[in-house]
């Protein structure tokens, strides 16, 4: 069968973070800019960070016989995979940010009831 052109496996796209780092840079150095080429090497750098600490977190998921990953699962990894005053700074910045995720109800689940009366005049629930 021919494929069409829409129709075609796309390799997935790395992920950039250009956005975030220049964000990052104007709030601790408002007069100073980056090139592409070191943006890219920072792009770089947070991607390979990302993947050793996922990869080192889904093995030790998967040693302590689990198939989901943790938030202790992630603190091991980050203190195996950055230098230590680092990995503490990270470990403390990744608590404060799923604390402050929670606490504003993003993260909940919606229950049954709560979408009774909105589905109740479509489909009858028992």
């Amino acid at each position: 069968m021919r494929m069409i052109s829409w129709m075609r496996r796309r390799e997935p796209r790395q992920q950039t973070y250009n956005v975030y780092i220049r964000r990052v840079l104007r709030k601790f150095h408002p007069d100073m800019d980056i090139t592409a080429k070191s943006l890219a090497i920072m792009n770089s750098f947070i991607n390979d960070m990302f993947n050793r600490i996922c990869a080192d977190a889904t093995r030790i998921a998967s040693i302590e016989g689990r198939k989901t990953i943790k938030m202790r699962d992630m603190d091991k990894s980050v203190q195996l995979v950055m230098p230590d005053g680092l990995a503490k700074r990270t470990v403390s910045a990744g608590t404060k940010a799923l604390t402050k995720y929670k606490e504003s109800g993003a993260g909940r689940r919606r229950r049954r009831g709560a979408l009774e009366p909105f589905l109740s005049h479509i489909v009858r629930i028992t």
